[in-house]
């Protein structure tokens, strides 16, 4: 039994390196694609250095966190996907596959959001993709709590520190957004109700496209 204990442990330290691999590069890539994506349409820079530093530093470093606290998965030992990775290493190619796929409906929202106000007001604008992309980065933590069980089965609140780091991270949002000296720093400006419903709108999709993806992955993979 202490045998299997160690290896379970070892598999969750694994596992654990792995969500967090994915939510950092995932969410990263999301801020390459957004930019690269506006410069090919010709568009505006979306996002300021300053904001992608915000979102890099505040948003990116709390979460990281909260999911290295993640609790151990039930049935780490039984879970073929893993045995897999563990002799492919960390970084693979269905791990790559995935940062693609949260990552480009990451950007292309954040973008759509962008291209709707830039014409009427630029740090609207703006504001708006910085706090599409935080919220995305959000909703993805969220998503990276497993790679192929749903958010539903593990239990929304069987993570302690990802709802306290889940919570601050929206207020230091709130505040970007409203506080004078931090809407000078970083080109904000305050966002109407309906305009957080809109980002919240379109930021929550990620959580529905990675839903589906794991409900096809148990359907066609059992034990995976």
């Amino acid at each position: 039994s202490s045998v299997l204990k160690a290896m379970e442990q070892g598999r969750h330290i694994f596992y654990t390196l792995r969500r967090v691999i994915l939510y950092f590069f995932a969410t990263n890539f999301g801020e390459v694609l957004v930019v690269l994506f506006a410069f090919l349409l010709k568009l505006e820079v979306p996002i300021l250095a300053a904001q992608i530093l915000w979102l890099n530093l505040v948003t990116d470093g709390f979460l990281d966190l909260a999911l290295a606290a993640e609790p151990i998965e039930q049935g780490l030992l039984e879970k073929s996907w893993l045995r897999e990775s563990l002799k492919k290493g960390l970084i693979d190619p269905m791990l790559m596959l995935k940062v693609a796929y949260m990552a480009v409906p990451m950007a292309v929202g954040s973008l759509y959001l962008f291209a709707q106000n830039c014409c009427d007001d630029m740090i609207m604008a703006r504001t708006m993709t910085l706090v599409c992309m935080a919220m995305f980065q959000w909703f993805n933590a969220w998503n990276c709590r497993s790679e192929n069980l749903s958010l539903f089965q593990i239990g929304l609140f069987t993570n302690f520190w990802l709802l306290i780091a889940t919570g601050f991270v929206l207020l230091l949002q709130v505040l970007v957004t409203t506080v004078p000296f931090l809407q000078i720093i970083f080109k904000t400006v305050p966002l109407s109700l309906y305009s957080w419903l809109q980002i919240l709108l379109v930021s929550s999709s990620i959580l529905i496209f990675e839903e589906i993806r794991k409900l096809v992955v148990r359907k066609v993979y059992k034990n995976f």
